[in-house]
C-alpha cells in the first residue's frame, strides 16, 4: 500500500504525453526525488512511458510503469467499431510524432 502523501498529482491538465512528463520531472527535481511510479491506462502505458523515460532519464529520474486496473478503452474487436478503430489509429499516429518530434 501506498501512503495518500504520496501521491502528487499535478497542478495542471497536461497538454500532451510529453508535457505531463516534463511538469512531472521539474516538481521531481524540485522536492529531490529521483524515481516514480507512471499509473496509466493500459492501452497508452507504452507510449506514455517511452515518452516519460525520454525526457526523465537525461535529468537521472527513473521511471516504474504500473498500469490502471481496467482500461476504458475496450478495443475488443477493434475493426467492427469506428470508434474503436479511430480511437486505436490515433494512439498509434502519435508515435511517428513523438519520435520525430524528438520526445520519446
Amino acid at each position: 500500500d501506498l501512503p495518500d502523501d504520496a501521491i502528487v498529482p499535478l497542478a495542471q491538465i497536461a497538454q500532451s504525453t510529453h508535457h505531463e512528463a516534463l511538469g512531472s520531472r521539474d516538481l521531481m527535481l524540485e522536492r529531490g526525488w529521483q524515481r516514480a511510479i507512471l499509473v496509466s491506462d493500459p492501452f497508452h502505458m507504452r507510449r506514455a512511458l517511452w515518452a516519460f523515460r525520454g525526457v526523465w532519464q537525461p535529468a537521472g529520474l527513473s521511471v516504474i510503469a504500473s498500469p490502471a486496473e481496467g482500461s476504458k478503452y475496450n478495443l475488443t474487436e477493434w475493426w467492427r467499431d469506428p470508434n474503436k478503430a479511430t480511437r486505436l489509429i490515433q494512439e498509434y499516429d502519435k508515435y511517428p510524432y513523438y519520435l520525430l518530434a524528438g520526445q520519446f
